[in-house]
């Protein structure tokens, strides 16, 4: 996926709006960390720390970049961003 292909900003008037710099922070996170990992965004991480991940995502508290691989799993950031993604789109 190609964080390029998000908009810069989303229109002034769209309700609900996902944080497009959170998620191409995120994107670029796993571009960085995690582009080989196999079943990326097939394989979900832990229970416990997707609800903290995404949580802290729709709460626009999250440092992703503060996180290593040996700190975060892949498979935690591509759940929690698709969750967040869910939301803020529904």
């Amino acid at each position: 996926v190609d964080a390029k292909i998000l908009p810069e900003k989303p229109a002034a008037d769209a309700p609900a709006q996902p944080d497009y710099d959170q998620v191409r922070r995120c994107i670029e996170w796993l571009r960085k960390h995690a582009v080989t990992t196999e079943g990326l965004f097939r394989v979900s991480g832990s229970a416990q720390d997707n609800l903290n991940f995404a949580a802290k995502l729709v709460a626009h508290k999250l440092d992703i970049e503060a996180y290593g691989p040996d700190k975060l799993s892949p498979h935690t950031v591509t759940t929690g961003l698709k969750v967040y993604l869910r939301e803020k789109t529904l």
